[in-house]
């Protein structure tokens, strides 16, 4: 109940290995962690959706097909692999090994960016190939309905049917999958910082767990599970907008 109070006044109190106040480090290492959610959040929902979509449109055609083996082959790798695979094939090969550190964007915003991308991309890639099959089935459900054969009888553009008809109605059930992504996410972001050397959150929280600092564990849990509940709030609300069926009173 102290700690909690302590909280609850933005003190999430000292390390016990090195005396440091929490709340300062975890203002120092929070915007690491949070790019490297951002990049791999947007990365993960432009392709997967983007991708599902087309695989939608093209069912059982060439792209449809390739899409849903690239999806089964993302699905199959886990993230270390893709990140460790990310240092050891420049470095064989092209005799390039990234940096090391972080970058802030404020400081120099193109050196920030070469840093981040490629990993958030391989971060990406199993969350993307799970939204691609997803989006798909989804897309493939709405595309059978009446009403999209009454919107082409119309006249309207197919674009407009796909992307204003179609998509929307099927947007619920994908926005709940990318909200649950955040999780995955969270665990993913600890791989790739401890991979790349990156002093977020994750790379604070791992040495503490195996030296049994509490107070640093206790302060990662809770940004966690703040997160999730964020997110979680977020999805929530947005389906009120997605589909005009829903009313919250």
């Amino acid at each position: 109940f102290r700690w909690a109070g302590n909280v609850l006044q933005g003190d999430l109190g000292k390390s016990f290995r090195s005396g440091i106040s929490i709340s300062t480090e975890f203002v120092r290492r929070i915007p690491v962690t949070l790019e490297i959610l951002v990049l791999s959040f947007t990365f993960t929902s432009i392709i997967g959706v983007t991708a599902g979509i087309y695989a939608a449109i093209n069912q059982n055609h060439f792209w449809d097909f390739a899409l849903r083996g690239v999806a089964i082959f993302g699905v199959s790798i886990p993230n270390f692999l893709l990140l460790t695979l990310l240092l050891l094939i420049p470095a064989r090969f092209f005799s390039y090994a990234p940096p090391f550190g972080a970058v802030h964007f404020f400081g120099d915003p193109v050196a920030n960016l070469q840093l981040f991308v490629p990993p958030t991309l391989m971060l990406s890639i199993a969350g993307s190939a799970f939204l691609i099959r997803l989006t798909r089935t989804s897309m493939l459900d709405v595309l059978r309905q009446d009403y999209l054969r009454t919107a082409r009888a119309k006249g309207l553009n197919e674009r407009v049917v796909i992307l204003r008809h179609a998509l929307r109605n099927a947007l619920p059930t994908i926005v709940t999958f990318m909200g649950l992504q955040v999780g995955f996410l969270l665990t993913g972001s600890i791989i790739l910082e401890s991979i790349m050397s990156l002093p977020g959150l994750g790379t604070w929280a791992l040495p503490a767990i195996q030296s049994k600092d509490f107070p640093v564990f206790m302060a990662f849990a809770l940004y966690a599970a703040g997160m999730l509940m964020l997110i979680t709030l977020v999805v929530d609300i947005s389906y009120a907008y997605l589909d005009p069926r829903i009313r919250y009173s």
